[in-house]
């Protein structure tokens, strides 16, 4: 499956795309529907709604267990950051009404469902198929399976997108990019460079981890620091950019605190997600040592070669023959070699 969706890339997924937001909708509204049913079956799980218990639970332990806890329900945060991982194609109006209408209630219907579950019988190892009927697990697997795939072009997509515009500012190697244009006008971006190495990546991480408990602790530890770095650069875009004064940026301080949360939270599984890391700092790596060659050698041609100015005046002393060229260069003062 993984090698299959790698392949399509290629082609563009804009062609059948079409069927993937009926698809998205019957899975919000099955899970709304099985959390509904659960709920039924032990209402009492609806006192879940009520803040004060979380209020509590922070009173009454240490710090260190709170991030325990935290640590396993930040997958719960990091899988919306997931699906909105790639919506740049789109305004502020369609992703809120999208995240309030059909997303975000269908996702605490089937929490509180998965809860009842628990009230119930706290023994089961995966309350989301717990919480399903015998009759229906494996028709939801499916369903379940073509969702992942369907939710995998968003990071696919946005890191496409992102080695891109990294080329774009010297920060990446110059791999070979395509850009597929689609019916509406838009251009989805293809790496066959990096899609080659996140299905490379994606295989080896499921041989090396034999449960998929292991593979979350990665995703979440890897979307809690990408929540982390776009907090921070967004308060730098509003000082640096946007001029700011501090009272404002200070509003969106409380957001950056729960991020930081987060990520310390997530930090207590680097025994398994260690992986995650390895991965960013060899990009990381890669990034900086080249934007620094780069940079190196565009100092040194721009000190030893002729700028556009020195060319026009030593062309003005010559006679002109007939004809023209076009020379491509990355830069307006800069001879091209």
């Amino acid at each position: 499956m993984t090698i299959s969706l790698g392949f399509m890339q290629r082609f563009g997924l804009f062609r059948i795309s079409y069927i993937f937001s009926p698809i998205m909708v019957i899975w919000y509204l099955t899970i709304a529907g099985l959390g509904a049913y659960n709920i039924t079956g032990n209402p009492a799980i609806l006192a879940a709604l009520n803040p004060s218990h979380a209020i509590n639970y922070i009173i009454e332990h240490p710090f260190g267990r709170l991030l325990v806890t935290l640590s396993t329900t930040v997958l719960c945060v990091t899988g919306l950051e997931f699906i909105y991982a790639d919506v740049g194609a789109f305004k502020l109006a369609p992703i809120y009404l999208s995240f309030f209408t059909l997303v975000l209630p269908p996702i605490i219907l089937s929490y509180l469902g998965q809860g009842a579950v628990m009230l119930q019988d706290y023994h089961h190892e995966r309350y989301f198929y717990a919480a399903v009927p015998s009759q229906l697990q494996w028709s939801l697997l499916v369903l379940a399976s073509v969702v992942s795939s369907i939710a995998a072009q968003g990071p696919i997509g946005g890191v496409a997108s992102l080695i891109d515009q990294a080329i774009s500012l010297k920060f990446f190697p110059r791999v070979k990019t395509y850009s597929i244009a689609t019916r509406n006008g838009r251009h989805h971006v293809h790496v066959p460079f990096i899609n080659f190495f996140m299905i490379l990546g994606s295989i080896l991480f499921i041989l090396l981890y034999s449960r998929s408990t292991d593979l979350a602790d990665i995703y979440g530890l890897s979307v809690a620091a990408a929540m982390l770095i776009t907090s921070l650069l967004y308060i730098f875009v509003m000082r640096f950019a946007w001029h700011l004064n501090w009272f404002i940026i200070a509003l969106f301080l409380p957001i950056l605190f729960l991020d930081v949360i987060m990520m310390i939270s997530a930090f207590s599984k680097i025994a398994t997600a260690y992986a995650g890391i390895i991965v960013a700092v060899m990009f990381f790596t890669t990034m900086i040592i080249w934007y620094r060659h780069t940079r190196h050698l565009e100092m040194e041609m721009y000190r030893r070669l002729w700028t556009m100015s020195n060319l026009r005046n030593h062309l003005r002393q010559h006679k002109r023959n007939p004809g023209f060229g076009v020379f491509v260069g990355t830069s307006d003062e800069e001879i091209p070699a």
